[in-house]
């Protein structure tokens, strides 16, 4: 019986310990995400599962063409997209702690960088970006160009833009906002 007891307090050990060193993976290093939203589309689809990379942006500044998560406010007016939860989510849940809105976006153009859109196609700094991943026309949606990327933000840009709610809609996103960078999708 004794044995029996002390096997029981074993694995109720490793799981909590394998449930730390989780929390603290998914928190700090890098997580799973599933993607909830097709604002990506073709690049990435709803259901696609991302490994990210916490750590890149803590020694690195984002460049254009990385794919990153990103919070980011709900705008008013505007439909919000979502990514589902990773664990730090759910323990904010638990704790009752404001719920933040994440989402997958490109980054088109970094601090210094001179953003425009005319045609329906993205410029930067008097450059056409060719894009072949995208979908659709890049329009305005009512944004006054060109805007000038401030040294400590980057423009981000869904890859199928005419549905996208990004930088077109809630302006510069500073780099302290990007909560990892997309390493891969994973097959499942």
């Amino acid at each position: 019986m004794r044995f029996e007891l002390k096997l029981i307090k074993i694995i109720i050990q490793s799981i909590l310990v394998l449930g730390i060193v989780g929390f603290g993976i998914q928190t700090y290093i890098s997580s799973l995400i599933v993607v909830h939203q097709s604002s990506m589309n073709p690049t990435l689809y709803d259901g696609d599962l991302l490994l990210t990379n916490k750590l890149t942006y803590q020694i690195s500044n984002p460049q254009v063409g990385d794919i990153v998560i990103l919070y980011k406010d709900t705008p008013s007016k505007f439909a919000s997209t979502r990514l589902g939860l990773s664990l730090e989510d759910l323990f904010s849940k638990i704790f009752n702690q404001p719920e933040r809105t994440r989402y997958v976006k490109r980054v088109v153009a970094i601090g210094g960088d001179t953003v425009d859109i005319k045609n329906g196609s993205l410029y930067v700094n008097g450059e056409i970006v060719n894009e072949n991943y995208t979908k659709g026309f890049t329009y305005t949606n009512e944004t006054h160009f060109p805007i000038t990327i401030d040294e400590d933000c980057v423009y981000v840009l869904g890859d199928n833009r005419e549905i996208s709610l990004d930088s077109r809609n809630f302006g510069q996103v500073p780099i302290h906002r990007i909560e990892s960078k997309v390493e891969s999708v994973l097959p499942w």
